[in-house]
C-alpha cells in the first residue's frame, strides 16, 4: 500500500534532475524512504533508467536503515 501512495508523490517531486539528485543525496544520508523510492524508480524505469542491480542496492540500503518493505523488495529481486 505504501508503494501505491508514495510512488506518485515521488514521481511528482522528481520532475527535475535537481530533485532526483536531492533524493539521491537523502539516500546517501541514510534516509530509508528516499532509498526505497529510488529502488522503486530504478526497478520500474521511472524517472531513471531501469536497472535491477541498482534497484537491489537501493532496497538493501533502505532495508539496512530500518525500512521493512525494502527488505521484502530486496528479497523478491533475487540474485
Amino acid at each position: 500500500m505504501k508503494k501505491i501512495f508514495l510512488l506518485p508523490l515521488f514521481l511528482i517531486l522528481c520532475s527535475s534532475a535537481s530533485e532526483l539528485d536531492a533524493m539521491k543525496k537523502a539516500c546517501e544520508n541514510h534516509v530509508a524512504t528516499a532509498c526505497y523510492e529510488l529502488g522503486i524508480l530504478s526497478q520500474q524505469g521511472l524517472a531513471i533508467p531501469q536497472d535491477e542491480k541498482q534497484a537491489k542496492a537501493y532496497f538493501l540500503k533502505a532495508c539496512n536503515n530500518g525500512y521493512d518493505e525494502a527488505c521484502t523488495q530486496y528479497d523478491e529481486i533475487g540474485e
